[in-house]
């Protein structure tokens, strides 16, 4: 039997060849889109998974609150540590990391002195970290580094990439930085790609300075891990952090909180800022993997549609099978195995669809992606289950609805299913594809939408050729020598050194009491070159200078309101107390207008500006526009020449402002993506649903046109049920896509309003691509002889 039910499918998917053609195309984008989305959304599910007792490790995390504002950071400040080892009872471990991201590993090969670059993973570490994260070595070990006090440990691929291997590795001297010398104790095996902290190398924390070791000091680079006794929860841990900080309210100045989350959790809290590696919320893999279901659905009804618009083609067949003496349930087997056929067809082609996918978003998802990831057993239950669900999903109805055709409805030639309600299934079948896809587009316009007024918004500085190095150490005399010598260039229009870039997003800030009440300002740091060099308008006052103190300051606008003063000109002059601890005073010499060095999540903070070339670690420098890439090796020339061996990592100040806002790039190409596969699956269906339309009304065409029926008619007879369709889906998406998108804006302090100009580009952009659909198909029968048309008929 399955035999002729296979040379039977067989036979009709060459008769119909291109309904087969569409169907099997349709399933295969559904399939491969949700592939890819539950891909994505189960890489972030395993995140932090690998740890021993990984429940018990929880991650500190500090709420500052001041002037109605809150603010979320990852660092800690670093007693905190202390403070429970000595005094809380289910403290078991706690560890303390110091957080550098990048840097260069000095180093011997062959005699010949070079320099490894590391650009992510660089990390400091203390005697505890092992108990917490025991990795797994292939040399060496953690024990070797602790006890050699000045150790470092490197990743495997980092060993290799050094020395060859991890046994020529081992006993080697490295320079961290350039600059602290350490021996390489242990090679561990790399870390996979779902750890929220990417090891790559470990170092003694205590070789680079720290001078943050205060309750009142906050910094993103200073981060703290405690594993819990057995029975102690994360609630408790936070009740405990409150009652201390409420205890020592003198010391804490009611500035701080504390919290903590489970590691596991780690990855799914957003609302952490300055994480290692960007957090992806349990709410939105919830959507992505909503968006997955609706993919797979959309494909099934395509389908359902083109399935059941075959029904009277298929009629006679059904019906002398019937005669023939085929029962309903051998008829239902029939089609099915069809469907099974199209959709075991569509699987596999999905593959290929989703590796291609997949290699498109390499370069937006942060980390690279491959169906081969999946365990092998979780990729085959998986495949075999969207092989039956679909099967069912797609062909079941259509499978039920084709077999129950009675034969003498075929020997009359009546017209199927008068009486039943599938043309309104179909109907309603299309209403929830371009539902569907019009929120996705809708969605899509307004993130695009957004990201082009974040780009296009005034800075208050100014970006064009302008460029930013880091710098290994803050060398006042290597500094102002690079600073100098680079300015002598010809093709340099100007240099400064300052604490952080432009757009670097760095949070630097402190606390001070001003009039009765407490304050935060942000420290921003630059030499007496930054301000002409970016173009900041002076309001006030004079700029800094090469002869001021540390202590000589400028303020932004929204210092100075903070501070109560209704015009520039009233706070020239005025004194600063440096922080609540600390007796030295600021002598507010000018006032700048605002600038924007933080994304557009934030607004512009009150800022105060000072000059302190020991903390100055970006090298700024603006370039004349004529031959760049020239220019650059001599730049690069003269920094290698003060910092041997140190990476010159340069960054255009337009692309790190571009960096601010990579999560919604992200999110503008998955919504581009996906949002172009439903619709182009939903307007393959139209497609075929018109091509069957205009082969049953070719007769009706003709005789319209020979009664003098224009191509315009033609057109609208066949578009008017889809234009009416777009538009009720439209109506409903839009409530839909507001009610999702107003919170998404609201995490952007600068942001645009939904206004309906975008409603209406999306409804136009669907409408556009379902008139191409239809057009073509209509504006063939339309421009047919209509004396070929019937005598077609």
């Amino acid at each position: 039997m399955f035999r002729n039910h296979l040379h039977i499918a067989l036979r009709n998917f060459k008769k119909y060849r291109v309904h087969t053609l569409i169907n099997v195309l349709g399933l295969a984008l559904g399939i491969a889109g949700s592939a890819v989305l539950f891909l994505f959304c189960y890489h972030h599910t395993q995140y932090d998974q690998e740890w021993p007792d990984k429940e018990r490790i929880h991650h500190l995390y500090s709420f500052l609150y001041l002037n109605g504002e809150t603010s979320k950071m990852i660092g800690t400040p670093v007693p905190i540590l202390e403070v429970l080892r000595q005094n809380y009872a289910g403290f078991e471990e706690g560890t303390l990391l110091q957080r550098e991201q990048k840097g260069g590993l000095g180093y011997l090969r062959r005699g010949i002195p070079e320099t490894y670059h590391v650009l992510k993973g660089m990390m400091g570490i203390d005697s505890s970290f092992g108990k917490l994260f025991p990795l797994e070595y292939v040399a060496g070990g953690f024990e070797a580094f602790v006890r050699s006090g000045e150790g470092v440990l490197l990743a495997e691929k980092v060993a290799i990439d050094m020395f060859g291997s991890p046994e020529a590795a081992l006993g080697q001297w490295v320079d961290v930085y350039n600059n602290y010398p350490a021996i390489v104790a242990g090679i561990f095996k790399d870390p996979p790609k779902t750890t929220s902290f990417p090891f790559q190398v470990l170092f003694e924390s205590t070789l680079r300075n720290n001078n943050c070791t205060s309750l009142s000091c906050l910094s993103d680079r200073m981060c703290i891990l405690v594993k819990l006794k057995a029975g102690y929860t994360n609630e408790q841990l936070i009740d405990w952090l409150a009652q201390w900080l409420e205890q020592n309210r003198e010391t804490n100045q009611n500035r701080i909180a504390l919290g903590a989350v489970a590691l596991p959790e780690l990855h799914h809290d957003a609302g952490i800022h300055w994480l290692q590696v960007p957090a992806v919320s349990k709410v939105r893999l919830t959507r992505l993997s909503t968006v997955a279901i609706a993919l797979l659905l959309i494909a099934s009804f395509n389908y359902v549609n083109l399935a059941t618009a075959l029904a009277n083609d298929r009629a006679q067949e059904v019906g002398t099978r019937k005669v023939l003496g085929s029962s309903r349930w051998h008829l239902v087997g029939q089609f099915l195995v069809e469907t099974i056929l199209i959709t075991l067809v569509a699987v596999l082609l999905s593959l290929v669809f989703a590796e291609i996918l997949l290699i498109y978003l390499d370069s937006y998802l942060n980390v690279t992606l491959r169906l081969r990831d999946l365990p092998a057993s979780l990729l085959v239950s998986a495949l075999v289950v969207v092989l039956v669900t679909v099967s069912v999903l797609a062909g079941g109805y259509p499978a039920w609805l084709l077999a129950g055709i009675r034969p003498l409805d075929v020997v009359q030639k009546k017209t199927l299913f008068v009486r039943s309600r599938v043309p309104y299934l179909r109907r309603l079948l299309v209403f929830l594809q371009f539902s569907a896809g019009q929120v996705l587009i809708l969605v899509l316009v307004v993130v695009s939408a957004q990201l082009y007024f974040i780009n296009h918004q005034p800075l208050g500085f100014s970006t064009e050729a302008r460029l930013r190095v880091n710098l290994p150490i803050a060398d006042p005399q290597l500094s102002g020598q690079l600073r100098d010598r680079v300015l002598a260039l010809p093709g340099i229009v100007n240099t400064s050194l300052s604490q952080q870039g432009p757009a670097a997003g760095v949070n630097n800030f402190t606390f001070l009491e001003w009039r009765g009440e407490q304050h935060k300002f942000h420290l921003f740091g630059w030499d007496y070159y930054y301000q002409e060099m970016f173009g900041i308008e002076l309001l006030a006052g004079r700029p800094l200078s090469a002869h001021d103190s540390t202590r000589a300051a400028l303020i932004n606008v929204q210092a100075m309101r903070a501070l109560g003063f209704e015009s520039p000109q009233d706070a020239i002059g005025v004194t600063l107390p440096v922080n609540f601890y600390s007796s030295e005073l600021f002598t507010v010499e000018g006032v700048v207008a605002d600038f924007k060095f933080l994304p557009a999540h934030f607004d512009v903070p009150p800022t105060i500006i000072y000059q302190d070339l020991k903390q100055f670690y970006a090298f700024n420098f603006q370039l004349a526009g004529t031959e760049p890439k020239a220019t650059l090796l001599q730049v690069e020339r003269i920094y290698h020449e003060l910092f041997p061996n140190a990476l010159f990592d340069y960054i255009w100040v337009e692309d790190a402002l571009s960096q601010f806002y990579l999560e919604e790039v992200h999110m503008q190409k998955f919504f581009l993506l996906f949002a172009g596969i439903a619709m182009t699956i939903s307007c393959l269906g139209i497609y075929g649903l018109a091509n069957f339309m205009v082969s049953r009304k070719r007769k009706e065409v003709g005789v319209r046109q020979v009664m003098g029926a224009g191509v315009r008619q033609v057109l609208w007879m066949f578009s008017k049920e889809y234009l009416f369709l777009i538009l009720l889906a439209f109506i409903v998406a839009v409530p839909l896509v507001v009610h999702f998108m107003k919170p998404w804006l609201a995490r952007f302090v600068f942001k645009i309003s939904l206004s309906w100009q975008l409603f209406a580009l999306s409804f136009f952009m669907a409408l556009m691509m379902a008139f191409l659909a239809v057009g073509y198909q209509s504006m063939r029968a339309a421009r047919a002889n209509p004396i070929q048309s019937l005598r077609y008929e």
